[in-house]
């Protein structure tokens, strides 16, 4: 006797939500297609009581290799259009800014802030308070020149 003999739908729902869980706690999106197969199998085990626990097992195996296959050749496609060029690239949006040295620029380095954030900087020396122009980004450190 196994104990997959007394397998019930509402242990794919179960297992549907677990799932679904898990997806909210890892990155990537896969454990989403899992939960759709464990949920779609449920649903046909609420309509066909007499499946086989075996039935049952082939069927989700099937339906999880289908969605997660499905999801990788046509899903990963979709892309997401935006206007905001910079969208993730917080430094890049911040050239042709000005904003006001923190620290002074010594040997070429300083730190400048912008709006409520203090960047490190890069540029000519300057003294602390002095604006200035962002010119470029380099990682997370700004190019900066100084304005009169």
């Amino acid at each position: 006797m196994s104990g997959f003999d007394h397998l019930q739908f509402w242990h794919w729902f179960i297992l549907a939500v677990i799932f679904a869980g898990v997806e909210m706690l890892t990155p990537g999106f896969f454990f989403i297609w899992l939960g759709g197969a464990a949920l779609i199998v449920g649903l046909v085990a609420l309509v066909f009581s007499a499946m086989s626990w075996e039935v049952q097992l082939i069927l989700f195996a099937a339906l999880s290799g289908l969605s997660v296959l499905g999801w990788y050749k046509f899903g990963r496609k979709i892309i997401v259009a935006t206007d905001d060029v910079n969208l993730n690239r917080r430094g890049d949006s911040l050239i042709g800014r000005t904003g006001q040295l923190t620290e002074p620029i010594v040997n070429g380095r300083g730190r400048v802030k912008i709006d409520d954030s203090v960047w490190s900087a890069e540029g000519d020396d300057a003294p602390d308070g002095a604006k200035v122009l962002i010119t470029g980004v380099r990682g997370a450190v700004l190019t900066v020149e100084r304005r009169l």
